[in-house]
C-alpha cells in the first residue's frame, strides 16, 4: 500500500547539501550550473514577463544540477527569481506541503 492510501504525504527528498559550502576538494553545484556564465537578468524577468519566465524555465530544465538549485531555493527562500525552474509563487506553494 502506498503513502498516500495511508493518508500520509509522500517523502519529499530535499538536497540539504544544496546549502552547505562545497569541501575544499569538492566541486559545488554553483560551479556546475548551466547558468554560471549568463546574464543573471534572464533568471529574474520583470512582473507579468510570462515568456521571459517560461524562457528561464525551459533554460532550468537542462541544467544538471536544477535540483540543488531548487533546493537551495526552498531553504533560503529568496524572494525573487527563477531558481530550479520554479518561480517564488510555485516554491512558497512547494514549502506548504514540507
Amino acid at each position: 500500500m502506498n503513502d498516500r492510501a495511508l493518508g500520509n504525504q509522500p517523502t519529499i527528498d530535499i538536497c540539504e547539501s544544496a546549502i552547505e559550502p562545497a569541501d575544499q576538494d569538492e566541486i559545488s553545484w554553483r560551479d556546475r550550473a548551466a547558468c554560471r556564465d549568463l546574464d543573471t537578468s534572464l533568471f529574474f524577468p520583470d512582473e507579468g514577463d510570462y515568456v521571459g519566465v517560461e524562457k528561464a524555465k525551459q533554460f532550468c530544465a537542462a541544467c544538471p544540477v536544477s535540483w540543488e538549485c531548487f533546493s537551495y531555493a526552498v531553504w533560503t527562500n529568496p524572494s525573487a527569481g527563477i531558481w530550479g525552474g520554479t518561480t517564488p509563487d510555485e516554491r512558497r506553494r512547494f514549502r506548504r506541503l514540507l
